[in-house]
């Protein structure tokens, strides 16, 4: 079950991949097990935790986006 919605929702663009808008902790979880391009650090594994985490209610929506949006910088994704 979908645990709230981001506002604002993060924005990322995956080069030839396209942009996507994403506005959930759910969202943000497919994003990183499907189309992510560095799975191996340590902020990749701090989002993937964290959006499951938002998702069984163990932490805020918010930080589970402030994890994504830290892991999407390092990948250097986010549209500003």
């Amino acid at each position: 079950m979908e645990r709230g919605i981001w506002s604002p929702p993060v924005e990322l663009r995956f080069g030839l991949g396209g942009n996507r808008t994403v506005t959930s902790a759910f969202e943000a979880l497919i994003c990183l097990e499907d189309i992510w391009p560095k799975r191996t650090d340590a902020e990749y594994t701090r989002a993937k935790i964290a959006c499951k985490a938002a998702l069984a209610g163990r932490l805020t929506p918010g930080e589970a986006r402030e994890a994504f949006v830290s892991a999407a910088d390092q990948c250097k994704l986010v549209l500003r």
